[in-house]
């Protein structure tokens, strides 16, 4: 068995304090009696301790089992058995090469990789897709589990982004179309939740950075000769960053200049550049 949840485990920990409310000693009452006589054979000298005496109901015992087993259930188990046949998607796109600890991201990935794989027995097959620049299966017929991790050390990162996919349906689809039962994927994006067949594991943080959106080259119009050039910059930084922006064509540079990019707000750099004209810049 396992836990899709694991965190909520961790609730296990306060189940001690619901032992807090029966070792609170009560506050003693005054109450007059006409003769202590009574009191006198069998009476108990008053404990010392602050908390008083251990007196635990039964109820004590269904509260602690009722709140486990809560506990228990917000883990999300699941019962399982060693899978024979799983796909592994690879995040392969351009934030896999940031570096984490001295290690890029895509380094990780495979260190991850290995690990689910290596929890195959040795008559495991595996499948092996990559995100960038398409969703695409590496090989055509299945892994076996030392195939799969020798071409999972091959694969290197795009500089591109990866595409705008529907994972979750993509994943579904993937595990009821091939018939896979487990299938899992890699990438440096955060994961809000899985299932017993589509697990998403997560490497890397968050880093502030900025990221080139767009960039195109074009003729200003038809009858003229000047060309254009249009770059996009977008700020995922928590506050507002200067970056250079450096046109440059056959190794000399044709235009430049220090821009201030606001949060989440897109930056467009209109560069036109004509060989009679000289180099002109707009920046909007």
């Amino acid at each position: 068995m396992e836990f899709l949840n694991p965190t909520a485990l961790l609730g296990l920990l306060g189940l001690p304090l619901l032992l807090i409310p029966y070792l609170i000693r009560k506050k003693p009452r005054r109450l007059v009696f006409s003769s202590l006589l009574l009191f006198m054979e069998g009476s108990v000298q008053a404990s010392g301790r602050p908390w008083g005496r251990m007196n635990l109901p039964p109820i004590f015992f269904l509260q602690l089992l009722l709140l486990a087993l809560l506990i228990l259930a917000l883990g999300e188990p699941v019962f399982s058995v060693r899978p024979t046949s799983i796909a592994v998607v690879l995040d392969n796109s351009a934030s896999m090469q940031a570096l984490e600890e001295g290690k890029t991201r895509l380094t990780l990935a495979k260190g991850a990789a290995s690990s689910v794989i290596g929890e195959l027995g040795v008559t495991g097959k595996i499948d092996l897709y990559l995100t960038t620049p398409r969703l695409a299966k590496v090989r055509a017929a299945p892994l076996t589990p030392d195939e799969a991790k020798g071409a999972i050390g091959a694969i290197t990162a795009y500089d591109l982004g990866d595409p705008s996919i529907d994972y979750d349906h993509v994943l579904s689809q993937l595990a009821r179309e091939r018939k896979y039962e487990r299938v899992y994927l890699i990438t440096d994006h955060p994961a809000r939740g899985q299932t017993a067949t589509a697990r998403v594991i997560t490497v890397g943080r968050p880093q502030q950075n900025l990221a080139v959106t767009g960039f195109e080259i074009h003729r200003s119009s038809l009858a003229n000769a000047r060309l254009e050039a249009s770059a996009k910059v977008a700020n995922f930084s928590d506050r507002d960053e200067k970056i250079k922006v450096v046109l440059k064509s056959g190794g000399a540079t044709l235009a430049s200049r220090e821009l201030a990019i606001g949060l989440t707000r897109f930056l467009e750099c209109l560069v036109g550049h004509d060989e009679n004209e000289g180099v002109q810049t707009v920046l909007v």
